[in-house]
This record gives structure tokens, C-alpha cells and sequence, in this order.
């Protein structure tokens, strides 16, 4: 009697075979993670509040547009005859060993 050998899958099979799983994980993930984010998002408020929040906002705009910063500050004589400050050169310092973790001698 003869004995039937099983055949195994070949070292090239199975790294097509894990390939494609790992392409179809990541691609699974992918669109997973779109949806989530994308249509399954925070949904958005249309109601009253929503409206008040825009209408504050609005109006925080328009005060923005329509201020007037006072400028004559910066034509000042105080102001234009202020200089910057001197700043001293670091003073030079000689470095220490070249490799500081080397071993003593």
C-alpha cells in the first residue's frame, strides 16, 4: 500500500496568502476609519443655539471691523527715540575635553 503525502503550501504561496490578507486588513481599516470620521462625525447642531452662537460671533466681527486702535502712541517722541537693548557678547570659554565621555588617562 502507498502512502498518500500531503501537500503543503509553498513558502511563495504563503507569503502572497499573507500579503493579501495584510493588504485587505488595511484597506478594511481604512474604510472603516472614514466612515468613522467622516460620516459618523459629531453631528452638527442646526437648532437655536446654534443660531445664537453665529449671531455673537457676527457681531464680535463687526465691533472688530469697525475699531479704531489709537496710534498716535508710536509717533510719540518717547516712543521713537526708544532703542533696543545692548546685549554683551557671551565671553568666550574654551571647550572642555572633545569627547567628554571618554575615559580618563
Amino acid at each position: 500500500m502507498r502512502s498518500k503525502r500531503i501537500a503543503l503550501p509553498r513558502q511563495a504561496d504563503l507569503m502572497k496568502r499573507s500579503t493579501l490578507f495584510t493588504i485587505i486588513f488595511v484597506a478594511i481599516l481604512g474604510i472603516t476609519g472614514y466612515m468613522w470620521y467622516g460620516y459618523l462625525g459629531a453631528p452638527t447642531d442646526t437648532g437655536p443655539a446654534a443660531e445664537d452662537a453665529f449671531t455673537r460671533t457676527l457681531a464680535q466681527l463687526t465691533r472688530l471691523k469697525n475699531l479704531n486702535p489709537d496710534t498716535s502712541l508710536f509717533r510719540e517722541h518717547s516712543f521713537t527715540d526708544l532703542e533696543p537693548p545692548v546685549i554683551p557678547p557671551e565671553p568666550d570659554v574654551t571647550p572642555g575635553r572633545p569627547n567628554p565621555f571618554a575615559a580618563f588617562r
